[in-house]
């Protein structure tokens, strides 16, 4: 068969595109007719074109049939018909962790939660699930990845709801080799992706795990192209040693493609991709901008269904490695090629940037600065403040820290605690006894008082005298 449904870039593409912009992925590409997983064929012949294949030897002719022509079925049809959980693996480095990430569309959790279905994970295909989850809307939200500790080591993972238990194999860590996943940014405490095609590239920061062993460091150790940031181990999987590194592949050479090709991976030269305008919110892969046309600047040439997930009448070339792109602002842009994945989501018109992306309020006394980008403001105006200087905050000033220009944190002093005025009336019964005189006539009503607070009034009326304390709480709490 000639085209296949991307499940990444969610859109039909054809044998070839797929082979130029992307790795023969495992669940990537589905039979447009029968749903089952296919898998790119003959990428490398000179005797037959490349082509999409069953991965379990389907043969039926239907499928030939439907797919012996391009745009014969609708992608759009294609959302219903699909039967593989979006799944991904991630470590994250500030607690030590593996997860998967499951993902659900609003259709498919109302569909599960009907059928009271569980999502399912076995490290053997035979075994128990050592994690069973109900698909509701209490666990999982429409389009936004589910997250789960992977409590077991195992070189294969089974994955499956109860509604068609199919396990998918999941091919994650390996006793011979170690794993690698991509990471996001720059921070300290960063998150990576799990390398699911067998494609990594130069100039990108990896995190590489290898459970049980310890050869990866010494093979790297002094070999030139490499960048070592880090070396360490520890322990996880309830009593497996996982040893880790922080590496840079920095350029190609023969002796590090040997290695790497015996470890099942294909070292290539990085791809690059900047949006020029307009300004975006961006959180690890994903973007969030207020208009639907974009300018980017690219290492590579956008190919219409290929690494982009929009028809060619809405790509245009203004210039060298400069393309302007316009779409439905109700569509998910999506652009996959080698390192660089990137989703773009519009936000709605009637959502204001700011408020949608509002920062997180932080209440501290003090803020000695971490790495990154923050900025003080104060009455006597705006500064930046360089990592390691200790600030103390006031009422009126306050630290904003800033991500691709966007403010995310926010540090202002914690705000006293006020006590109820039925509290502050008895701590000053208990401490303070100076009276002076009252006179209901000359005062002004008190409204809304605890019955306590009111009967203590209406003994000052009989008496004729008040607490001066709490006279003065009354008169604050009528003017506050």
């Amino acid at each position: 068969m000639l085209v296949a449904y991307d499940t990444l870039l969610q859109t039909i593409v054809s044998a070839d595109s797929a082979s130029q912009n992307g790795d023969n992925e495992a669940y990537r590409y589905e039979c447009l007719f029968c749903g089952e997983e296919v898998s790119l064929a003959a990428q490398d012949s000179y005797h037959k074109a490349t082509h999409f294949r069953h991965k379990h030897g389907n043969n039926d002719k239907k499928c030939e049939y439907y797919l012996g022509q391009y745009g014969l079925i609708d992608s759009h049809q294609k959302s219903y018909q699909t039967n593989q959980e979006r799944i991904d693996f991630y470590y994250e480095h500030i607690n030590k962790c593996f997860y998967v990430n499951i993902c659900f569309n609003e259709n498919e959790i109302n569909h599960y939660e009907e059928q009271k279905s569980k999502i399912e994970i076995r490290k053997d295909r035979q075994a128990n699930p050592f994690l069973s989850v109900n698909i509701n809307h209490q666990n999982f939200y429409q389009d936004d990845p589910s997250a789960y500790p992977i409590e077991e080591y195992s070189s294969h993972y089974y994955i499956s709801n109860t509604s068609n238990n199919i396990k998918k194999e999941y091919n994650v860590f390996s006793d011979t080799s170690p794993t690698l996943f991509k990471i996001h940014g720059d921070e300290p405490n960063f998150k990576a992706k799990y390398v699911r095609g067998k494609s990594i590239c130069t100039k990108v920061r990896y995190y590489l795990a290898w459970p049980g062993q310890n050869t990866a460091n010494i093979k790297l150790k002094n070999m030139t192209g490499v960048k070592i940031e880090e070396v360490f181990e520890f322990t996880t999987f309830r009593n497996t040693t996982v040893w880790s590194m922080i590496v840079t592949f920095e350029e190609k050479n023969c002796q590090l493609d040997e290695l790497l090709l015996s470890w099942g991976y294909n070292l290539t030269n990085n791809e690059t991709l900047t949006i020029l305008w307009p300004p975006v919110y961006k959180s690890e892969d994903t973007c969030r901008i207020q208009t639907s046309r974009i300018y980017l600047h690219s290492s590579f040439r956008l190919q219409e269904k290929g690494n982009i997930n929009v028809g060619q009448d809405r790509i245009q070339y203004l210039g060298t490695d400069v393309t302007k792109i316009d779409w439905d602002r109700h569509q998910v842009l999506k652009i996959l090629k080698k390192n660089v994945e990137l989703t773009i989501h519009v936000l709605d018109n009637n959502c204001e940037i700011g408020n949608a992306l509002s920062p997180t309020i932080i209440e501290k006394p003090s803020l000695t600065i971490p790495d990154g980008n923050f900025f003080y403001f104060s009455k006597y105006g705006i500064q930046r403040v360089e990592p390691g200087f200790k600030i103390f905050l006031t009422s009126s000033s306050y630290i904003v820290e800033y991500f691709n220009n966007y403010p995310i944190k926010k540090y202002v002093l914690p705000q006293p605690i006020t006590k109820p005025l039925e509290q502050n009336i008895e701590d000053v019964l208990r401490n303070y006894w100076v009276t002076i005189p009252y006179n209901p006539e000359n005062e002004n009503s008190y409204d809304d008082l605890s019955y306590n607070v009111a009967n203590y009034i209406a003994q000052c009326s009989t008496s004729g005298t008040i607490n001066q304390a709490i006279r003065k709480l009354l008169k604050e709490n009528e003017c506050g």
